[in-house]
């Protein structure tokens, strides 16, 4: 099979995929291309790579192959950017992907170098909360940022503020190194999700606060939630009811995630936001995002 079947083979497999992806792993791409095309039997993640490479650099600047910036050595895990415009729709990023410790990482580098106007943009405005969020949630999470933007206070989205051709990973460390504060969507999902759980560790040892926005119609969600706010079921310990950690070979990672969670909502001043408000805001710990406080009121 020639390059341009398999370039066509490859944007069908993805365009199949519900939701649809922009993103693969050529390691995946490659095996769903082998059993999907017998022709394809023997194609390589190299050669998968390589081709769409080239497919890639013909382009008119709106074509990107993403490289994770920590490739496995085995298994070469390579992000393929995309075959078309990237920019036609938000790209929510894949997993975070590192080879050292989420708490060894080393404060990301500057997005821009010294001098340049947009750099001087973002110094004289105020520091985003950086949004972290499942991608399942994505329209919640929007909105969020959207009652958080008209209080005044910037926040910065992956799917919003990641451009095609940028390193995924790199560009979320580097915001999370320049954000004022963790903003965390907690949902099933969140609660389930390792990159979310990466995404916090990241945060959490750079020091960065963090503020808690609870998907508040979820029942089970908020019986967890509620059982982590209360001192005396804390005291009793045993099993936690709720939305259970899903096991991986990364478990460490979740439930120091979950264990944060719980250090965090043991404080008893801790407010915890919820979206969508519901029935289960108290006007104390429990607050609707509406009662968020504006950006001018802290100033």
């Amino acid at each position: 099979m020639n390059d341009e079947a398999i370039v066509e083979a490859a944007r069908s497999a993805l365009a199949g995929l519900q939701p649809p992806k922009l993103w693969m792993t050529a390691r995946f791409l490659s095996r769903r291309l082998r059993k999907r095309h017998p022709e394809l039997r023997g194609l390589s993640q190299v050669e998968l790579f390589d081709v769409l490479t080239k497919h890639a650099a013909r382009g008119r600047g709106n074509r990107a192959v993403r490289n994770s910036p920590y490739p496995s050595d085995s298994t070469l895990e390579v992000l393929w950017g995309a075959v078309e415009k990237v920019d036609e729709r938000d790209v929510e990023p894949p997993f975070l992907e590192s080879q050292a410790g989420a708490n060894d990482l080393p404060r990301p580098a500057p997005a821009h170098a010294p001098g340049d106007p947009e750099a001087q943009e973002e110094t004289d405005a105020a520091k985003p909360y950086f949004l972290s969020y499942n991608f399942k949630d994505a329209g919640a999470a929007h909105e969020v940022a959207a009652i958080l933007e008209r209080k005044g206070h910037p926040v910065w989205l992956a799917g919003a503020r990641i451009a095609h051709g940028e390193f995924i990973n790199e560009r979320v460390k580097t915001a999370i190194g320049e954000a004022r504060g963790l903003l965390l969507y907690l949902s099933a999902e969140s609660l389930r999700s390792l990159w979310v759980a990466k995404e916090q560790i990241v945060g959490q040892a750079l020091d960065l606060e963090r503020t808690i926005v609870v998907k508040g119609d979820d029942p089970d969600l908020m019986t967890l939630v509620r059982h982590w706010l209360d001192p005396a079921a804390r005291a009793k310990g045993g099993e936690e009811p709720g939305i259970p950690m899903h096991q991986t070979a990364s478990r460490a990672v979740a439930e120091q995630f979950r264990a944060a969670l719980r250090e965090d909502l043991a404080q008893p001043d801790r407010v915890v936001w919820l979206h969508p408000e519901g029935s289960h805001a108290d006007g104390r710990r429990l607050r609707g995002l509406a009662d968020f406080p504006d950006a001018a009121a802290e100033a």
